[in-house]
């Protein structure tokens, strides 16, 4: 006979995330979603630390403080902002679509400041005085600009090249790499290491030296020894070929780290996707690329690649049903990191994406705009028959969710059988509990709990854990004795 005071339970409670709002006129109020009409031009992405980034895009610019669980928005003036530089907490750029906006108290009011006399294309500042620009109104006509007075005035560098990447680890270590090539000039580049008083060039990365010309280079250099450097070299049917390199003892040796049809680099690990995104380099062993795959799937997908280890291993991690054409990432730790995409939501509409993991890439939650279709949902389980004293049994639930051979994550985490001693039953049988939908990005909790004659009111909680879903999952959660 079924007693309920002697149950076993799983409780699940799906939690979405919330994108808390406030800040400048034109806000949307504190606490509210970010509207659908708002989320459609995120650019760029960048954390500082794990607790502190910002999201910029078209009028737009977001920060958090607190990991991304909530957002504020700091500025909704004029400006499309496509690229941030930070140099402190409180100290910071942002450079947008003709226009450089600063701030000196962690975005609490953002003003106009003077920017080179051409189009920004990169920005980036090592103190709150001394910064870096690349601007330019053609390809062939970029040139490297350097501020000492927080962009107040902007000096031109004579570097006898056009220059399309910069990039300092510190205020005395810096590189700067050549726009493009048409013909047989090699892959450029150039390092400083008195802050820009002299630059000298490197060696060049393997296998680029003589080449039927490149189309553009971008730099990441995480350390003064250590200096990142995607080559693309130039579209073909479905896509751009492209060469990531990672340059060591100041750029003096080179190594292939990943490829998708790179002359004379065809023995290198293949890149994500079949055209290049963005690079993020948290330290001198670590790096994640951005991929782009125009024509799979009918609409396109995105994936990030990685190197954990300098290098040496490389692969490349999906994000499930993200059709892009554009991705900005960062990282501001080895495993935790950020990704702005385009999401199509119709064949006629799209709005951006903001993704989160915290595994490396392994799993993408889904923050912006947040999954929908529950709020919360809480079931339990309840058992019917007769375990004799001593016998164990299973909880079991769909392998998604982690566990194999269809184990639910306790199996993974701790032994796979509980012993509960008595439990009223009739006869050996599987119960199932009612399904329920998990949108994909959604974290939910859950926890395992046993009512007992001594625990009739407050159940003795036997596991409880956290878990992300990484798709869509029907979660059908049952008991199963044996």
């Amino acid at each position: 006979m079924y007693h309920p005071r002697h149950c076993v339970g799983l409780v699940v409670a799906a939690l979405m995330p919330a994108l808390l709002l406030g800040g400048s006129a034109g806000a949307a109020p504190a606490g509210q979603p970010l509207a659908a009409n708002q989320q459609n031009a995120l650019d760029t992405v960048a954390f500082r630390t794990v607790q502190h980034g910002r999201l910029g895009g078209a009028h737009t610019i977001l920060v958090t403080t607190d990991g991304g669980r909530t957002w504020t928005r700091q500025y909704s003036g004029p400006s499309t902002v496509r690229q941030f530089s930070f140099v402190s907490d409180s100290a910071g750029w942002a450079m947008g679509r003709g226009s450089l906006l600063r701030t000196t108290n962690a975005g609490g009011n953002w003003s106009v400041v003077h920017k080179p006399p051409h189009a920004l294309q990169q920005i980036d500042f090592v103190t709150s005085s001394r910064g870096w620009a690349i601007a330019g109104n053609r390809p062939d006509q970029m040139a490297l600009y350097r501020t000492n007075d927080a962009g107040t005035t902007w000096t031109p560098q004579s570097l006898s090249m056009p220059v399309g990447a910069v990039c300092f680890s510190d205020p005395a270590h810096g590189w700067a790499a050549r726009a493009f090539s048409t013909g047989k000039t090699a892959v450029t580049i150039v390092a400083t290491g008195d802050g820009g008083t002299t630059w000298r060039p490197v060696a060049v990365p393997p296998s680029a030296g003589d080449i039927g010309g490149f189309v553009g280079q971008k730099l990441s250099c995480p350390t003064a020894d250590t200096v990142w450097d995607l080559v693309t070299f130039g579209g073909y049917a479905g896509g751009a070929a492209y060469a990531l390199y990672r340059g060591t003892s100041g750029g003096e040796q080179w190594q292939t780290v990943a490829q998708v049809m790179a002359p004379g680099n065809s023995g290198a690990p293949r890149g994500p996707g079949t055209a290049p995104g963005d690079l993020a380099a948290p330290s001198g062993q670590v790096a994640y690329l951005a991929g782009t795959c125009f024509a799979c799937s009918g609409q396109g997908t995105t994936s990030v690649g990685e190197t954990l280890d300098g290098g040496k291993t490389w692969r490349n991690l999906g994000v499930p049903g993200l059709p892009t054409s554009t991705a900005a990432l960062s990282f501001p730790a080895s495993h935790e990191g950020w990704l702005v995409a385009d999401w199509q939501t119709s064949a006629a509409k799209q709005q951006s994406a903001v993704f989160k993991t915290t595994d490396g890439g392994i799993i993408w939650q889904r923050q912006v705009p947040a999954p929908q279709g529950m709020a919360s949902v809480t079931f339990t389980l309840t058992l019917y028959g007769y375990v004799p004293d001593g016998q164990e049994f299973a909880v079991a639930g769909p392998p998604e969710l982690g566990g194999g051979s269809g184990a639910i994550p306790i199996c993974t985490t701790i032994a796979a059988r509980v012993k509960l001693g008595l439990v009223p039953c009739v006869g050996n049988r599987t119960v199932y509990a009612r399904s329920i939908l998990v949108p994909r990005g959604s974290t939910f909790d859950f926890y395992f709990e046993r009512f007992t004659p001594q625990h009739t009111v407050a159940p003795l909680i036997l596991y409880s854990g956290t878990r992300t879903a990484n798709k869509d999952l029907t979660v059908g959660a049952y008991i199963r004795f044996g």
